[in-house]
């Protein structure tokens, strides 16, 4: 069974949606692919009290203990109904199983563990979703071994993370045994026949070590494993394995939009089947926390939204445009040799791929060898982290008709390959386009 291609472009399935929770931010999500609804996990927010809790808890003694509300969402992001989950610990991955007599099962860490001020699950769990009812007010405990399975195939851990492919009956587990910091923790993942876990038997087919900064969560699909890392300023990275060796096949790193600021955690990752498609067709869905000041309510929101990396049967053929046409300033003694048209620079997505790119020509005077001629500086959302350059038209003189214009990692635009006796008059800029690092 062949990866998923993450390196297609991410499409939208849901964009700051809300799950029964505005405070607290989503930890994972999963989505049942044959009732195509999402399933997602937050902590229990502040103030709210279940049966038989005698007063309101605090956020803090709910996140101590691994105390979690499972939402239960159509793919438009309308909340359908939720749950309660008192000790099961983090959050870190979900998973959803469809049940022979209709609902779904739940697969998360359980047996939570304070460490610090957050939990960590000591077990893999499972429970039915059933729905709260307002008249019980109750939730289900991690403890309650009449509504709650757990196992701890690899003993005693300081975190399971489990994650399940229903569409292929299995199930992988992450465990890491010691602690970890932004350097990197290092999980064991091993993969399982969720049949046969079931049933007691936690023999692992597969199992490879991974070590990273930031997990955010893993999904499992066929014979690969997906690692989603990274922290809420920083850009995502989507790691594929193969578990019949263990190794790396892919790494896709997800980069924010030139200029985005917005707190945006990756949170979450779940493959999903879409009705009438065959296995071949997985997409892996990837999520993200995000927060959003109401300054109304007085208060900070938490957000979620979820993209699909659609692999290669939905190729983009279609240009997006992400930063418009927007005016180069130009440097002094540099002017716009198209008056109707001044230079511009913009940032587009082509079958995955973004793509900066120049338009208009300029008149100047360039002649330095060595350095080489300032053309202008790119606006502060479209400078690339990386120099990019390209072939770009000039004034031909003595078999010269190219020049090199290249965008400096401060955004800076230079023209190479002028000399005092081979001056550079002109330059058109719209056969640059280069991909965009």
């Amino acid at each position: 069974m062949g990866a998923i291609d993450t390196a297609q472009r991410p499409k939208e399935v849901l964009t700051r949606a809300y799950a029964q929770s505005l405070r607290t931010q989503m930890q994972s999500f999963a989505v049942d692919s044959a009732g195509q609804q999402l399933y997602v996990l937050q902590c229990i927010p502040n103030g709210v009290r279940l049966a038989p809790e005698t007063a309101a808890v605090s956020f803090a003694d709910r996140a101590a203990k691994g105390d979690l509300v499972c939402t239960r969402m159509s793919l438009q992001g309308e909340v359908l109904d939720w749950m309660y989950l008192r000790g099961f610990g983090h959050g870190s991955a979900l998973g959803v199983v469809p049940r022979a007599g209709g609902g779904v099962d739940l697969w998360l860490e359980g047996l939570g563990r304070a460490r610090g001020d957050y939990t960590e699950g000591q077990a893999v769990a499972t429970t039915a979703y059933v729905p709260w009812n307002s008249a019980t007010n109750t939730a289900v405990d991690c403890a309650d071994t009449t509504k709650t399975s757990t196992w701890a195939p690899s003993g005693v851990q300081q975190h399971y993370v489990p994650a399940v492919d229903a569409l292929h009956r299995r199930i992988a587990v992450g465990t890491r045994a010691a602690s970890g910091d932004a350097s990197g923790y290092t999980y064991t993942y091993r993969l399982y026949g969720l049949d046969a876990a079931v049933l007691g038997d936690w023999t692992p087919l597969h199992t490879a070590t991974c070590t990273q900064p930031y997990p955010q969560g893993i999904a499992t699909s066929g014979d690969h494993l997906y690692l989603w890392t990274g922290g809420a300023t920083d850009d995502a990275v989507l790691t594929t394995l193969d578990w019949r060796t263990g190794k790396p096949v892919q790494t896709t790193r997800i980069r924010r939009l030139p200029g985005d600021d917005t707190y945006r955690e990756p949170e979450g990752i779940a493959p999903w089947t879409p009705p009438g498609v065959g296995a071949a067709a997985t997409r892996m869905c990837i999520g993200f926390a995000e927060s959003h000041d109401d300054a109304q309510k007085g208060r900070s929101d938490r957000a979620l939204t979820v993209r699909y990396l659609p692999g290669p049967a939905e190729p983009e053929l279609t240009a997006e445009v992400l930063v418009p046409w927007t005016d180069i300033a130009l440097a002094p003694g540099v002017t716009s040799d198209f008056s109707s048209r001044p230079p511009q620079a913009r940032l587009i997505a082509i079958a995955g791929n973004r793509l900066l790119q120049l338009s208009g020509k300029i008149a100047c005077s360039f002649s330095d060898a060595a350095a080489g001629g300032v053309i202008g500086s790119l606006p502060a959302a479209l400078t690339p982290e990386f120099s990019l350059h390209a072939g770009c038209p000039r004034n031909a003189r003595d078999g010269f008709a190219v020049c090199r214009v290249e965008a400096n990692d401060d955004g800076t635009l230079y023209a190479y390959g002028a000399t005092p006796a081979n001056t550079i008059d002109w330059v058109q800029l719209d056969n640059f386009s280069v991909a965009w690092v």
